[in-house]
Formats: structure tokens, sequence, C-alpha cells
């Protein structure tokens, strides 16, 4: 699996409290497109 850069720093207030908001969350759910775990690195269900 590809692993890339964790961001050090984003200037966007909005960034700033979506992170608040992922921070005090007990629990996240994230609803992705088609084709985001093959950009990631997982295999998708056709590869051998």
């Amino acid at each position: 699996m590809t692993s890339h850069p964790i961001a050090t720093s984003i200037d966007d207030p909005l960034f700033d409290e979506i992170v608040g908001w992922v921070a005090e969350a007990e629990r996240i759910t994230v609803l992705t497109g088609a084709g985001i775990s093959t950009g990631s690195g997982v295999p998708d269900f056709r590869g051998p």
C-alpha cells in the first residue's frame, strides 16, 4: 500500500472546524464514491 505524508498545516478556518467535530465525535461515518479504495491502494474485487 502506498503511504502519503500527513499534512502538518492547513490554513483554512473550515478545516479547523471539521477537525474539532472529528475530535469531539464518538463515531464517524465517511461516505465515499466508487474507486476511493483503489486510489488508496486497496485492490478491487476484480483484481487477481
